[in-house]
């Protein structure tokens, strides 16, 4: 006699590992490269002064930080940014 109580558990899908292509594929992590080389630009041709260049990094870095852990927390462990269909 079977016990009709149990059920056979589901597959469960492995968790996504992060690849360079899926982080450079993000959207913070192109507006945090858009902002470091428009920074940088304007650093080489001398219209902000290396005080500012160092601001803008720190504040362009601390937000893409802070969007990719909050992604993160929202949307659990294994969220892939690059995948629209959820």
């Amino acid at each position: 006699m079977t016990d009709d109580t149990t059920t056979t558990p589901k597959p469960v899908d492995p968790p996504t590992t992060d690849t360079f292509v899926d982080r450079i594929s993000s959207r913070h992590f192109i507006q945090a490269f858009f902002v470091q080389i428009t920074g940088a630009a304007a650093l080489f041709l001398k219209i902000i002064d290396g005080g500012t260049y160092v601001a803008l990094s720190s504040l362009a870095l601390s937000i893409y930080g802070a969007a990719s852990i909050t992604d993160k927390k929202l949307n659990g462990p294994d969220y892939d940014p690059t995948r629209h269909d959820r």
